[in-house]
């Protein structure tokens, strides 16, 4: 069986979708399915290149809007590239978020050549958009070519249930859940002895202003503790000045290989996700696998993985008065603090390993090849 799954961005890039759709490819190879990933060249890598047993294949591409939304160059690399593509015979053509141009050239590969078609969701929302000429273009191509990946694709995957009812609202006719989902092997579950003696809240993700931690900045301001940001975006320079502002003991950390990512909640005490959207959020599933107790807004899937009051705290977006009183809280009560990442830990094992998701894939993929869907 041959795969070729369209990405707007892939490795090296670090992201939670880039994360996916790497795990799911690796899931893939080690049962025998050739994988071919086709994203965009936005860092000027090689056009034909791999990573592991993966292949990838880079479109050049102008940068629409800068670290959100590209479009592919009409060139001869990308004749090449099509050219390569169409002579791979296919058994399967997989999507990822119906926003991205590449999720439309996903389907349209896949019906002009006539191969099956799985689209991935990883939104809940239509994105909200201050400048209102964007946000104009983006409805109509929402209900337009974003629509159309939902209504031709064979089968859409939501990665939590939020995910797949708004793919049934978007006109997707055949749709299950299968959950975004982590390498639990891979994460101790257990705190070192790697704790200052300042209390540390610890955020992970791209600095971005929708991922909301400008929110965490002004709910810690006046308490006693160490705030932890890894990742970097276009975001940085606005929430470093809110830090300097509010005179928060803030640390830094930029984009992080994920081995360094562990060290850096190891060392932490709590786990903060302020985003305003997200689809079922990887970094929350990798801080309770750590046994970090965890606050999050109550948006996306983060609510399949998180139960209020019991294996972690849920809030509502922008909220900033119930961030900081969750927080004021949870550092008062450290027996509770532990007795949420123990849940949560259990409840992450059980629900979101990808030796368990990568399985539910290959049975799908299994039932389209005989024809049993519908």
């Amino acid at each position: 069986m041959r795969v070729l799954i369209y990405a707007t961005k892939f490795y090296p890039f670090k992201g939670g979708l880039e994360k996916f759709v790497l795990e799911l490819s690796k899931k893939l190879v080690d049962n025998n399915i050739q994988v071919d990933v086709a994203t965009f060249n936005l860092e000027k890598w090689k056009v034909i290149d791999s990573v592991g047993r993966i292949n990838i294949l880079r479109y050049d591409c102008f940068k629409v809007l800068p670290d959100v939304y590209s479009l592919p160059k009409l060139n001869k690399t990308n004749k090449q590239i099509n050219k390569i593509l169409k002579g791979n015979n296919y058994d399967f053509v997989i999507t990822n978020t119906r926003f991205f141009f590449s999720s439309y050239m996903g389907k349209r590969f896949a019906k002009k050549n006539k191969i099956k078609h799985i689209h991935i969701e990883h939104g809940n929302v239509l994105p909200k958009i201050a400048n209102p000429l964007v946000w104009f273009v983006n409805r109509i191509y929402e209900y337009t070519l974003g629509k159309s990946v939902f209504k031709n694709s064979n089968w859409t995957v939501g990665v939590s249930k939020r995910c797949s009812l708004f793919a049934k609202k978007m006109g997707a006719k055949n749709v299950s859940t299968i959950h975004n989902s982590i390498n639990i092997k891979e994460f101790s579950g257990a705190l070192s002895q790697l704790k200052e003696d300042k209390f540390t809240i610890t955020f992970v993700g791209r600095l971005i202003e929708g991922k909301g931690v400008q929110d965490l900045i002004k709910a810690v301001s006046g308490i006693d503790i160490r705030l932890s940001i890894v990742g970097d975006g276009p975001y940085r320079n606005k929430l470093i000045s809110l830090i300097k502002q509010a005179n928060i003991d803030c640390v830094f950390h930029g984009t992080q290989p994920s081995s360094s990512v562990k060290i850096i909640l190891k060392g932490s005490d709590l786990f903060v996700n302020p985003s305003y959207s997200e689809g079922l959020p990887t970094s929350v599933l990798e801080a309770g696998a750590m046994k970090l107790p965890v606050i999050a807004t109550d948006v996306g899937g983060t609510s399949e993985i998180i139960k209020h009051g019991e294996n972690g705290v849920l809030y509502k977006p922008k909220d900033i008065v119930s961030l900081r009183t969750s927080i004021m809280h949870l550092m008062k009560n450290k027996e509770l603090r532990k007795s949420m990442g123990e849940k949560l830990r259990s409840h992450i094992e059980k629900n979101f390993d990808w030796n368990v998701t990568g399985q539910k894939f290959i049975i799908l993929m299994g039932l389209l090849n005989d024809e049993l869907y519908g």
